[in-house]
């Protein structure tokens, strides 16, 4: 879910594990079971978990995901091959899990990435632009920031 450049994934964690600190309520057939990622639905692989709003309508059964985040209130969601973490808050939950699965690189690491290689004068670059670890930014670049 997030950049592998400036992040680390602590997992893999198992659904107990998330759910205690969730405060979810658990609908699984082994708490046991291991999550290695947290991802968007997406890209979500079946070791993942991900999330879904209470306006999500598609069929959560083709998603290759195993677990997913739902609030309390959203009783359309039931799993029988699916584990299911029951939330009050999906925002507070997405956040806890981001902070639980992704740490921000330390000061020693950062300090050890490549600088960008610019290979001759660029065009232009966005003062908000953000550029990953070791990119060759060629002649007559334009570089813009992306805002969603």
């Amino acid at each position: 879910m997030t950049d592998h450049e400036f992040h680390r994934n602590l997992g893999p964690f198992s659904l107990k594990q998330i759910s205690d600190l969730l405060d979810a309520d658990l609908e699984c057939q082994d708490e046991n079971f291991l999550i290695y990622d947290f991802n968007n639905i997406d890209n979500c692989k079946s070791s993942d978990v991900t999330y879904l709003h209470d306006n999500y309508t598609d069929n959560f059964d083709l998603i290759e995901a195993k677990t997913f985040i739902v609030s309390k209130s959203n009783v359309k969601i039931k799993g029988i091959e699916k584990n299911i973490l029951r939330v009050k808050d999906i925002h507070s939950a997405v956040a806890s899990l981001s902070n639980m699965f992704f740490a921000s690189h330390d000061l020693v690491f950062i300090k050890s990435l490549k600088s960008p290689c610019f290979k001759s004068d660029y065009k232009f670059l966005d003062d908000t632009a953000i550029i990953s670890n070791g990119v060759i930014i060629g002649k007559n670049a334009v570089i813009n920031s992306v805002y969603i």
